[in-house]
């Protein structure tokens, strides 16, 4: 019977400064007490903050103990911050009386902050399904890519058809967001009707 002895000695633990960054940052983050008037909320920010029950869990538990997980925040060109993750952490500090909130100041770019911004709510479990697709929006549109389709037709017991299948996805570049709503009436409209049927 073999032991599982000394296994556990291969799990690393990370502190909060490995994860965060401490006092000294080597990546030129800084973590700040910033005010909360100077934070303002993420330009298309996709998700609810509501006072509901977890909020009022929320503003109890930074009452008692603080902020224990800073936000993430980036600057702004008016001045102050944008908040890019800790919208309910930063609506439980206001609920608590609090005037500042720990955050960590990055520089992305809109997409990096876009990016970070979903990731860091997408797990939640009060999202509705109509956020999480806005959000997922918001990250893949506007994406220039290369796709590898294979079609197939079929003829099986009488039924004809064609089978598609894809393959591989590449990301080329970006590009400008779609921006408005498309129809799949447009999308996939009949040409000039001329095109022979493949399959008859």
């Amino acid at each position: 019977m073999s032991s599982k002895a000394g296994s556990a000695s291969k799990v690393k633990l990370n502190t909060f400064d490995d994860l965060f960054g401490g006092a000294e940052n080597t990546a030129g983050e800084q973590i700040i007490h910033a005010k909360l008037a100077d934070l303002h909320t993420f330009k298309g920010h996709p998700f609810r903050v509501l006072d509901d029950e977890k909020m009022e869990e929320t503003t109890e538990s930074i009452g008692k103990y603080g902020v224990l997980v800073p936000g993430i925040v980036r600057p702004r060109a008016g001045g102050g911050y944008e908040m890019i993750a800790g919208h309910r952490r930063k609506r439980g500090s206001e609920r608590a009386g609090l005037d500042t909130m720990p955050v960590i100041v990055r520089d992305y770019t809109d997409d990096e902050a876009t990016i970070i911004m979903v990731d860091s709510n997408i797990q939640r479990e009060d999202i509705l399904p109509s956020e999480k697709a806005r959000a997922y929006s918001e990250v893949y549109s506007g994406v220039y890519g290369r796709a590898s389709i294979n079609f197939y037709a079929f003829n099986s017991n009488g039924n004809k058809g064609i089978a598609c299948g894809l393959n591989n996805l590449q990301k080329l570049r970006d590009g400008e967001p779609l921006g408005g709503r498309s129809r799949a009436e447009d999308d996939f409209a009949d040409g000039d009707g001329d095109d022979e049927d493949f399959l008859s």
